[in-house]
């Protein structure tokens, strides 16, 4: 309930930045009520993993904690207000989602000028042919009521995060839907702020139940993964992992790690090399490589991340955009390297552990978004809630520290959201990528040094 105070007040569907409290004043009072909301949400959280759930209870408690959350406006993120302006360009002016948003909706248009800026205005659906659909389908229901319209997108997830957690429930027992119901981030992006990666949560969750049965249905698994793609892009991660796995379980256990290692380096490098020049060759593909970036954007596409440390400062700071590119593909390549990596381990531990896929499919999610992704948002956590039961015992610490400062973060970007000189956002960027990354890596690390310190052999990452 501590989270409804700062809902209300900044509540996307009427909040605007020439009403936005002063960061210094009544902002920092309500990042205060925000703080304490995420900490009461935590501790509930930690709790709930030493309860002894039945599947049921734990699915009845979870829905009705965010049920009572769900009375909260969303308030931390405009993407609602995006899915809202999508579905209505479709259901009510009978456009495509391709179309941008300023040749569909009337400028006077509530659902165009609550909007909070130009790129959104103007912006398309990158989404995928269902979550369009799906918008249209709340825009049809809603009509002219965007309040309407957010209500239904978060009664929506609710729904499917329940039917996650059931799913992932029965693939791994009550625990593993008491921890992806209470996580904070389930709570205040999943529902609250209601995310599209939810749905890709419930795929995997259906991913996660295919494999975990006996006998498994591996095409039932994959088919699960590539629906999610028709929600959203970001699913090709989870999708080319196990394709790659697929792939390489024939002789997985003929390949020697090196080998795997160096032609990964050479896929990686030669793909960011592609992906760089293809844009110059026929520019409609820049669509599908922005996240790669260029040197001339005035603000780059990181935040909360790793190589957000250094970009942030040589970017804002001392303002070398070209160096802070560079990195950016640096870690794209080894993003690339890192999901080969996971899918070989995979392909080579089957032989041993019938879960391994699934523990590695967890392993990837957790270090690439910790360590790897250029952009993190919160909700983009969503899909490793159904496989989080299966990381390895020395993550578990660490997995919890990174949910919990996902969910604060929100503290630092909230009431300084509205200011946009460089000096503010460079600190805003640096401080939330150290608040994300740091605490949840060390707290890694140091579960990794006493698990080798204990260790005793095992393939499975579940083995430490």
């Amino acid at each position: 309930m501590a989270l409804w105070l700062p809902a209300f007040r900044y509540r996307i569907d009427a909040a605007t930045c020439g009403s936005w409290p002063a960061p210094l004043g009544a902002g920092a009072g309500f990042a205060l009520a925000y703080v304490l909301g995420v900490a009461l949400l935590s501790l509930a959280w930690l709790r709930a993993m030493r309860v002894e759930w039945t599947l049921g209870r734990a699915l009845l408690a979870g829905a009705l904690v965010h049920a009572v959350a769900m009375v909260a406006p969303p308030f931390a993120s405009n993407d609602p207000l995006f899915y809202a302006a999508i579905g209505r360009s479709m259901a009510r002016f009978h456009a495509a989602a391709s179309t941008p948003l300023s040749l569909v909706l009337p400028h006077a248009d509530r659902f165009w000028t609550i909007l909070p800026n130009d790129a959104w205005r103007g912006g398309t659906s990158p989404y995928g042919a269902a979550f369009n659909q799906i918008c249209r389908l709340i825009a049809t229901v809603g009509g002219d009521d965007l309040t309407l319209q957010l209500r239904l997108f978060q009664g929506l997830n609710l729904a499917v995060l329940v039917a996650a957690a059931a799913l992932a429930g029965r693939a791994f027992g009550a625990r593993a839907a008491a921890l992806l119901l209470f996580a904070p981030v389930a709570v205040i992006d999943g529902t609250v702020n209601p995310h599209n990666d939810a749905l890709i949560a419930l795929a995997v969750a259906a991913f996660a139940l295919a494999l975990a049965r006996t006998p498994r249905r591996e095409g039932a698994g994959l088919v699960a993964l590539v629906a999610a793609l028709f929600v959203k892009l970001t699913a090709a991660l989870v999708v080319a992992f196990d394709l790659l796995r697929l792939a390489l379980e024939p002789f997985a256990a003929r390949l020697r790690a090196r080998t795997v290692v160096a032609a990964g380096i050479a896929a990686a490098v030669t793909g960011v090399a592609a992906l760089v020049i293809a844009p110059r060759v026929w520019p409609p593909l820049h669509a599908f490589t922005a996240i790669l970036g260029d040197p001339a954007e005035s603000s780059p596409q990181f935040s909360r991340s790793w190589e957000g440390l250094p970009r942030a400062f040589l970017v804002y700071v001392v303002h070398w955009p070209t160096p802070s590119w560079i990195i950016g593909l640096v870690f794209r390549a080894a993003g690339g390297v890192w999901i080969l990596w996971c899918a070989f381990r995979a392909a080579r531990d089957r032989a041993v552990d019938e879960r391994a896929p699934l523990a590695w499919a967890a392993t990837l999610l957790f270090v690439y978004y910790l360590c790897l992704h250029a952009f993190l948002q919160s909700w983009y956590l969503l899909p490793l809630l159904p496989l989080a039961t299966q990381l390895p015992r020395f993550a578990e610490r660490g997995f919890a520290v990174f949910i919990i400062c996902l969910a604060m973060y929100y503290a630092l970007a909230i009431p300084l959201d509205c200011d946009l000189r460089p000096v503010v956002i460079g600190a805003k960027e640096f401080a939330e990528a150290a608040l994300v990354v740091l605490p949840a890596f060390f707290t890694l690390l140091v579960g990794w040094r006493d698990a080798k310190a204990r260790a005793s052999g095992g393939t499975s990452p579940r083995a430490a």
